[in-house]
């Protein structure tokens, strides 16, 4: 069977974020090039303390791979996270 993702060089990934291993594993997934789709949407109902801490410690690790990210437009549990050179346009509603 062929493979769906052969040939690509980078992937949009959907993740949770609920603990400091998914901000590593976002951050590793980020320094290969992919794109990732974030639900925060559990963690903000569960723990809006823990939430803010690891968006805090996921934006300084995005920052250093000179990435970005944002929320998505639309929807309050999604952020987006992407790799070097690629930035996000923020609209000024």
């Amino acid at each position: 069977e062929e493979d769906p993702y052969e040939g690509a060089e980078a992937f949009v990934k959907p993740m949770n974020l609920a603990s400091e291993e998914d901000v590593r594993s976002a951050l590793e997934e980020a320094k290969k090039g992919n794109i990732l789709l974030l639900n925060i949407g559990d963690l903000k109902k569960r723990n809006a303390m823990k939430l803010k801490e690891l968006i805090n410690a996921l934006r300084d690790g995005v920052e250093t791979i000179d990435g970005d990210m944002a929320m998505v437009a639309g929807s309050q549990d999604k952020v987006m996270v992407t790799p070097a050179k690629v930035k996000i346009i923020k609209r000024k509603d």
